[in-house]
């Protein structure tokens, strides 16, 4: 009984996985029309029917602005170079972070040795890197995205994370699928 209700649930979990695939692969891309035609291939299925309508709504409202975009791509390169430095020369995550703060800002900066202890790495670290609780940059907003791409060797970076980003993405893309065919 048990070996039929698992086969059961990963046939499910199987055509949720087809189900968001296409609409990572064609939301925006075919008419609502094509969409809805494609909801036939689960009707037979209510439970399938009704994710199906609710992925079709999610995708419907969540549109995102060129500037969600620029964050989305911004706080994904943060974390990539991050993850580089980390690896490449076995740093902790704040070591990593301390490090690209030095390579990409300007630290000598009159407004940063007024603001803070420059000694303090703490402090340095929550006020320079976005997302921060007590950061000056709380979210990557204009002067932030202004400021960090002023730095070459940050442009250069971004450079590198751009060329593995598709990859980046899918692979994220793939992981959140997962989770989700899985709940």
């Amino acid at each position: 009984m048990d070996d039929i209700l698992e086969k059961k649930n990963e046939t499910l979990r199987k055509k949720i996985l087809v189900m968001i695939k296409f609409f990572i692969e064609n939301f925006g891309k075919k008419s609502s029309h094509e969409i809805q035609a494609n909801k036939t291939l689960y009707a037979l299925t209510p439970i399938l029917s009704e994710i199906y309508d609710k992925l079709a709504e999610r995708y419907a409202s969540a549109s995102k602005c060129r500037e969600d975009m620029v964050r989305f791509a911004l706080r994904k390169a943060l974390s990539f170079l991050r993850g580089s430095l980390k690896e490449q020369y076995n740093f902790s995550s704040k070591a990593a972070s301390i490090f690209m703060c030095q390579k990409y800002f300007k630290l000598e900066s009159p407004e940063l040795s007024e603001t803070i202890d420059l000694e303090d790495e703490e402090k340095v670290l929550n006020f320079l890197l976005p997302y921060k609780k007590n950061s000056r940059n709380k979210t990557a907003n204009v002067p932030f995205i202004t400021e960090i791409f002023s730095s070459e060797a940050f442009r250069q970076d971004y450079v590198k994370y751009l060329n593995k980003f598709e990859g980046i993405f899918q692979e994220d893309n793939q992981i959140k699928i997962e989770r989700f065919a899985d709940d």
